[in-house]
């Protein structure tokens, strides 16, 4: 017997779909880090303004050993 109540599948279905939005896509080959760096550094990189993210992406691919 399922004791799943419909408001409540409803309710994961779209927990679902909201974490999968948030995802990379699939064959990106993008992996989800934790990386600490010093508050300083992040507070220029956020104010360099938009795809920062993709700028340090790049910086760390370029002078990866």
């Amino acid at each position: 017997m399922n004791r799943t109540s419909p408001k409540s599948r409803a309710a994961w279905k779209w927990a679902r779909a909201k974490a999968a939005a948030r995802s990379a896509p699939a064959g990106s080959g993008k992996v989800r880090i934790t990386l600490r760096i010093e508050a300083e550094a992040l507070a220029r990189w956020r104010a360099s303004g938009e795809g920062w993210q993709t700028r340090v992406a790049a910086l760390l691919a370029a002078n990866a050993p």
